[in-house]
This record gives structure tokens, C-alpha cells and sequence, in this order.
């Protein structure tokens, strides 16, 4: 600096010294927005193009979180496999329900087992759903006993007629005397799948889909030996061969994202971390040894640098235990391993924030078990949407109509129905604990005059869910048993008429001094509206007086027969029709013997009946095959099917999981408590 002036030498130093400070900090905390690149110093895929078919499935081999990620969805998907049908009946199959099963056993080989949960089409089914998510897309290629190569179309898929063409294979196929066999399935991932041409005709229904792909049939990255096999081959196949499936669609109709993409960068970092970890406890268990002389002999020390070396490998990969060294001293450095656990739990955390799923769900069976409740129900409601939403129109679906438009399968007459199991039944400790639960409130109830306010009746349905028919038998077969009890076998009387008499007379004197207890003092002003109250219903002929006598002797212990005999018999009451011996309160007539059905009735298709005298009706057959008009459900009451936890309740509670035979109210009330809508179940035309 001269005369108080930075001289130019000075001032390129000052700004030279300004660029560096600004560069660094701008670098370090990003000052300048775009300067900083997060993908680059994360060492991200630059772009999501970046990622091909190839590097997902890499990943997804390698790395078992990314195939966690991937898999999670189908595996609890398909964990229930569901079933196929055109018509509910067990007692007869239609041509499509037999065809459907042929083809079950026709994948399965030579076997003789025969259960539909467990037919191989759903193994492949949940197959290709899972190689699907690995890419955009996978495929299902049908191997078909038909003439022509796979680049060839299947007859009535040239063109967009197939629509209009639907019997016209099965027509060729009936001529034929048999139809086409379903040989084989296979699926493929992106990796070796691609869309060889594209429609490109605006005016056809296919407009932007794929015409043909090119498949390569033997995974490369599978080694592969001996004769016959075809490494490497690889062929175009028409669309009508292939089933296309897509998770995940956005604006695409063909390419779906990725599984693996929102969360791939988590998944590089969980590659660092658990690599990283792995090689610092490696380096850390034998951090290195320092080799120091003393600083007071200077440079005079000469180091026998090879003699250093042997001893070091031999302490290091033989069995020496001891370094002998001249003018030098060896020191251990000091192990530096940190714990990555915290870094590992943070990122499984983003993982499943990005893919919706609770962390305990994700981690697996055995950590899943340890879910909330709450977590349980909303991811089950997740897996049946997804059942619903997209295993249905998106894979099942399209491969059965594809197998029906290629003459594998017949054209089902009434269409064909899909059903999905429904998830946790409840357990036996659960069920007992409801059962438990529902005596308490009821002990509660009854002890309590609570019925002043919400009468026997009202209490059964609204706050214990029975249905209206259900109360009316509890409340019958209670006041039945009780009944029973107060009975006294006439013959005993004749053994001992004395001791009888005594035993009489000394009851009527404590049934007199309790009673002038009761009315003096237990019959509070509660107690006395309720019993008020259970008169009232008597009278009213909402309950029959046997069932109010069963409830007075629950609810007052004090009271004698007599003494609830004397309140209920006087009152007048309207006629309470008898209640019916079947279970829900349902009726059956049995038709005459070779009695058809009614114009326009079908079997095993419920009907509504507005006149009653119940909610709905069926026509069944019995086990003598006889027609049985079964009636049931309560018309003046709305069945709570929709609510989870109620339909999950009732069917536990009445054992629905085995509701019997379908002449029976007890199975079609289970029918409508199932996840099946009401819509699909019932004939909405209506009979008489």
C-alpha cells in the first residue's frame, strides 16, 4: 500500500483471494441457485432416461431391499388367491367353469391334485404382476395349440373386428370336436421384452399399442448348458400371444414407472451405507500399524525397508505374532467404525413414506405381526383397492378374455365373476374375546336399567350389531330356557307332597319378606321406570311376555316366578307371531316333489320382495333335490355389509366361514354379509 492506496499487485490479490471465498462458499452452501448439482455429488443417476431395463434389473438381483420393494405388492397381493365363476351353484358346473379347471390341470402337468387355490395359473399370474414391476412393463406369452408362427395372429385377431368376433374360434373349435389347448405360459421383464411395431392407425381401437414384440426367450444373465435350449434366441410375437402388463400408468397407456424409480436414490444410498459399514469394520478390525523412530536420532536411523515388510506379512497373514524391528518403534492406530444403524433406519424410513407402506409391514412377517391395528386395516384396504382396481381390469381380466376370444374357454352365458378372499378371519382367542366383551355389556346393560332408555330389543341391534331376526331368537331362547328352569316335574311332587309343602310355605314367607324388600327398597326410581318400561313392551306387543318374564328375572333377582307372573299375566298384549325354529329368523318351503321353477326365476339368484314377508327370497334345492323357497332378511332394517369391522364381526359371530347348505336363510344371510356387492348377487328383475 503506498500513500494509503492498495497498490495493483495488492488489489488482483484481494480479488483473487474475493473469487475464491465466493466460489467455495457458492459450492459449499449453494449461493448461486443451479451452480450446485445434488445428483452428481450424490453420484444419482444424472436423469430418470439414465435408467434402462437393464440397471432395474441389476438392482433388483443384487440388492435385496430393491426386490423387497418390487415384490411387496404382489406377494401380499396374490397371498390369498381368488376364485373364478360363472354361477354360484356347487351342486352343477357350467362348460365354462369345466374348461376353466381343464386348464388348470393341463399347466399343471401330469398331476392328479385338483384344488383351484392352488392352480399354477395363479403362480404365473402373480409372475408376470411381479416381473411388471422390475421395468415400465412385462408380458405373458400364451403358447397356444394352434397352427402358425408366434409372429403370426391368432384367427379373428387380423384385424378390430375381434370385438364383433367373439364366438367365431369357438365355433371353429366346436367343428373341430375340441378346443384350443392352452400349451404353456411364460413371463418376461423389460429387460427382455421389446415393442418391435406400433399401431399407428388413429381411426383403430388399438391406436398407440403394440402390434408385435421382440422376446427373448433364455435370460442371458441365467447361465444355460446343454442341448436344445435357445440362449439368446429371440422372436417377434403378435399382441393376440401376449398379455401386456403395466403397474403404475401415468400418461402412458403401454409403459407404467418403475417400481424401484421414486425411490431408487434411496436405495443407491442404502448401497453405500451397508457397503460403507461392511468396509470400515473391515479396515477398522486391523486399522494399520505406525512405524516411528525416535525424533532425537534424526535422520542417522537407516530403515531396513524390505526387512519391514517381510516381518509386517508375516504378523499380518501367518501365524508370527511379533515384529522385530531396529531403531523403530510400532504403534497400532486406533480403530475409527461408527454405527450406521441411525443412517440405515432414516432411509428404510423415506423408503416406505414414498411407497405408502408401514414401516413394520415392510420389514417382513415377523416384525409385521408387532403392527398397529389401525396399520393392519389400512394396509389390507390398500391390497383389496389394488385387488379390485388393478388385478382385476389390468391382469386377470385380460388374460381369461384373451383364453375365451382364442377358444380356450367357452363364452360364459350369465358372464363370469371374480372373487377375492376376504383377509384376516378371526382367530379363536379373537372371537372369544368379543364373545366375552358382548357378555360384560350385556351383564352391564341389565344391570343397570338401561333399558329405560334403549329398550332389549333396540340395545341387541343397534349397539351390538345383530341383526333384528338374530335378537328375536336370542330373546326367545332365553326366555325358553328360563322357562325350564322355573318348571317343576309334577312327578316329583307325588314322591313327597309333605316335604314339598313344607319346602312351599317356607318359600312363599321369604318370597314375602323380599318382596316387601323390593318394594320398600330395591325398586328405586330407575329400577321401577324399567320395569314400567318392560310392561310398556308387552303391551305394545313389541316382546312376547315370556321373554319380558326373562328379562325381570335377569335384571331383578329378588322377584319370585310368582311375583313376575303376577306383572305379566295381567297385561294385555297384541299377538306376537311365533317366532320360526330356523336360524336369523328365515323360513323354507319345500315345493312339491319334480316342482319347476317359476317363469323367469333362476336358481341360486336372490330376489327381492317388496310384500314381504321378508326382505328377500331364493329358490335352492335341498339335498333331496327338491325347490326350496328360502326367505330371509329383516325388511324394515339396512344390513351394515359396508363397514369392515361390522361385516368382519358378523361373520365371525355367526360362523360363516362354514354357513351350511343353500336351503338354508343361515347361508344367503352370510352371502349378503359378504364382500361380493349386493348388486351382484340378487336377480333385480324380481319375482313373485
Amino acid at each position: 500500500m503506498q500513500d494509503g492506496k492498495y497498490t495493483e499487485t495488492e488489489l488482483n490479490f484481494i480479488a483473487n483471494v474475493g473469487e475464491f471465498m465466493r466460489s467455495t462458499l457458492s459450492r459449499r452452501f449453494a449461493l448461486d441457485a443451479g451452480t450446485r448439482d445434488i445428483d452428481a455429488e450424490c453420484h444419482y443417476p444424472t436423469s430418470t432416461s439414465a435408467l434402462t431395463a437393464d440397471i432395474y434389473r441389476d438392482m433388483y438381483d443384487r440388492f435385496g431391499i430393491a426386490s423387497r420393494v418390487v415384490d411387496l405388492f404382489p406377494m401380499e397381493t396374490w397371498g390369498l388367491n381368488p376364485q373364478v365363476y360363472e354361477q354360484e351353484a356347487e351342486d352343477t358346473q357350467t362348460d365354462f367353469e369345466v374348461a376353466w379347471q381343464e386348464v388348470s390341470r393341463s399347466l399343471a402337468g401330469t398331476s392328479h391334485f385338483v384344488d383351484e387355490e392352488t392352480s399354477p395359473i395363479w403362480e404365473y399370474l402373480q409372475r408376470v404382476d411381479r416381473l411388471s414391476g422390475i421395468g415400465r412393463y412385462g408380458v405373458l406369452l400364451l403358447g397356444l395349440g394352434v397352427e402358425g408362427a408366434l409372429e403370426d395372429p391368432l384367427p379373428g385377431f387380423e384385424d378390430d373386428r375381434q370385438q364383433q368376433m367373439i364366438g367365431t374360434w369357438n365355433q371353429l373349435a366346436r367343428a373341430r370336436g375340441k378346443r384350443v389347448e392352452l400349451l404353456y405360459l411364460r413371463a418376461f421383464d423389460e429387460s427382455l421384452v421389446d415393442v418391435d411395431v406400433y399401431e399407428s392407425r388413429m381411426t383403430s381401437r388399438r391406436y398407440g399399442q403394440p402390434i408385435s414384440y421382440r422376446i427373448t426367450l433364455s435370460d442371458p444373465m441365467i447361465e444355460h448348458q446343454g442341448i436344445g435350449h435357445d440362449a439368446g434366441r429371440e422372436v417377434r410375437v403378435h399382441w393376440s400371444r401376449v398379455i401386456h402388463v403395466a403397474d403404475n400408468l401415468m400418461s402412458s397407456e403401454i409403459y407404467g414407472v418403475p417400481r424401484m424409480q421414486p425411490v431408487y436414490n434411496h436405495l443407491l444410498d442404502l448401497r453405500k451405507l451397508y457397503g460403507g459399514s461392511a468396509e470400515m469394520f473391515w479396515q477398522g478390525a486391523f486399522p494399520g500399524l505406525s512405524f516411528e523412530t525416535h525424533p532425537s536420532l534424526g535422520n542417522t536411523v537407516r530403515v531396513d525397508t524390505a526387512g519391514m515388510k517381510d516381518q509386517v506379512d508375516q504378523y499380518v497373514n501367518g501365524l508370527q505374532r511379533y515384529l522385530a524391528m531396529t531403531g523403530t518403534t510400532v504403534k497400532q492406530l486406533a480403530p475409527a467404525v461408527a454405527d450406521p444403524t441411525n443412517h440405515i433406519e432414516r432411509t428404510l424410513d423415506a423408503i416406505c413414506i414414498l411407497l405408502g407402506v408401514p414401516k413394520r409391514l415392510f420389514m417382513g412377517s415377523e416384525r409385521g405381526e408387532l403392527a398397529s391395528s389401525q396399520d393392519r386395516n389400512t394396509w389390507e384396504e390398500r391390497i383389496g383397492d389394488r385387488r379390485s382396481q388393478y388385478c382385476n381390469p389390468r391382469i386377470i381380466r385380460p388374460f381369461i378374455d384373451r383364453l375365451i376370444l382364442a377358444g380356450v374357454l367357452p363364452v360364459p352365458r350369465d358372464g363370469y365373476h371374480i372373487k377375492w378372499p376376504e383377509f384376516n378371519t378371526p382367530t379363536e382367542i379373537e372371537r372369544a374375546q368379543v364373545a366375552t366383551q358382548r357378555m360384560q355389556a350385556v351383564a352391564s346393560y341389565i344391570q343397570s336399567g338401561a333399558d329405560v332408555l334403549i329398550p332389549p330389543m333396540e340395545f341387541l341391534v343397534k349397539e351390538l350389531d345383530y341383526e333384528r331376526e338374530e335378537a328375536e331368537e336370542l330373546l326367545r331362547q332365553s326366555a325358553m330356557e328360563i322357562a325350564d328352569e322355573d318348571s317343576v316335574p309334577e312327578e316329583e311332587d307325588k314322591d313327597d307332597s309333605t316335604e314339598v309343602d313344607q319346602a312351599s310355605a317356607q318359600a312363599q314367607q321369604a318370597d314375602s319378606a323380599q318382596a316387601g324388600d323390593i318394594q320398600g327398597e330395591a325398586l328405586n326410581g330407575a329400577q321401577m321406570a324399567s320395569l314400567l318400561n318392560i310392561v310398556t313392551e308387552v303391551s305394545v306387543g313389541s316382546i312376547p311376555p315370556a321373554t319380558a318374564k326373562a328379562l325381570l328375572k335377569a335384571g331383578f333377582p329378588l322377584l319370585t316366578t310368582e311375583q313376575i307372573d303376577a306383572i305379566i299375566d295381567p297385561v294385555p298384549n297384541k299377538p306376537t307371531p311365533a317366532a320360526p325354529e330356523q336360524p336369523f329368523g328365515g323360513t323354507e318351503v319345500e315345493l312339491a316333489a319334480n316342482a319347476e321353477l317359476p317363469p323367469n326365476a333362476k336358481l341360486n339368484k336372490p330376489f327381492r320382495t317388496p310384500d314381504g314377508p321378508k326382505k328377500f327370497a331364493v329358490y335352492a334345492k335341498n339335498d333331496k333335490g327338491n325347490i326350496v323357497l328360502v326367505r330371509f332378511g329383516d325388511p324394515n332394517l339396512e344390513i351394515k355389509r359396508d363397514d369392515k369391522e361390522r361385516r368382519k364381526n358378523f361373520r365371525a359371530r355367526h360362523g360363516c366361514d362354514d354357513p351350511g347348505p343353500k336351503w338354508k336363510a343361515k347361508y344367503w344371510s352370510c352371502k349378503m354379509w359378504d364382500t361380493e356387492s349386493v348388486s351382484d348377487i340378487i336377480d333385480n328383475e324380481g319375482h313373485d
